[in-house]
């Protein structure tokens, strides 16, 4: 339909994957056209006073941004499957056509541009990494978190180190025992690897999750 009626017809998809996108969030519908409502009648506000008022915050879609250019811009969603995003991928130089995007997004910015992304998007479990157009435009940041994550980071050798034999010690060590690894397990190491120690070594008892603590009070109830 869309190549059929328009001739931006790409444009206005990427902007309906957009819109998808946004709605993701919202639980229920009458929160995401509330909210939506809200932006509308906020954009139509900041058109009527765009004479009197410099002082304002635009929001716009990279491919209405083309031309413009502001002091200071925030790139949201700069998140791997989101920018580039990963429908793009699979169609024909889709990679080299959200790059470029991408670039036009970045040189939208006179003074400063800010890159910014969520570890999670809607209901995913899974966190999500850096786009890698950021680490394209900012080549020193990766190295620069590999040099974090090798100090603060803990390897699984160094936390099972203790129970390892060493021959000049004769403590006793406690058998290390692991029935099975679990994605949540390795999940669970990933963020902290002393939270995995104290949990799944040690098994020291935590307080119960919300949910299941809501769930005991209702069956006691």
């Amino acid at each position: 339909y869309l190549q059929d009626n328009y001739s931006d017809a790409s444009s206005r998809e990427e902007d309906l994957i957009q819109l998808g996108n946004f709605s993701a969030q919202f639980k229920q519908m009458e929160d995401f056209l509330n909210e939506l409502a809200l932006l509308t009648n906020m954009a139509r506000e900041e058109n009527i006073g765009e004479e009197e008022d410099e002082d304002k915050i635009a929001l716009s879609t990279i491919h209405q941004a083309k031309g413009l250019e502001w002091s200071y811009v925030f790139l949201i969603w700069c998140a791997d499957g989101m920018i580039p995003l990963q429908r793009a991928l699979k169609e024909q130089d889709g990679e080299e056509e959200e790059r470029r995007l991408f670039y036009v997004g970045m040189t939208r910015a006179k003074e400063r541009l800010y890159f910014t992304a969520s570890n999670y998007y809607a209901t995913a479990k899974r966190p999500r990494k850096l786009s890698p157009f950021v680490y394209e435009a900012l080549p020193e940041l990766q190295k620069q978190e590999k040099t974090e994550n090798k100090v603060q980071q803990m390897s699984l050798p160094e936390v099972l180190s203790a129970y390892q034999e060493n021959p000049e010690s004769k403590e006793e060590k406690i058998p290390l025992k692991i029935g099975k690894i679990t994605y949540s397990n390795l999940q669970l190491f990933d963020i902290c690897p002393l939270h995995y120690k104290a949990k799944i070594i040690f098994k020291l008892p935590t307080d119960p999750a919300s949910v299941q603590t809501f769930g005991i009070s209702m069956h006691d109830t």
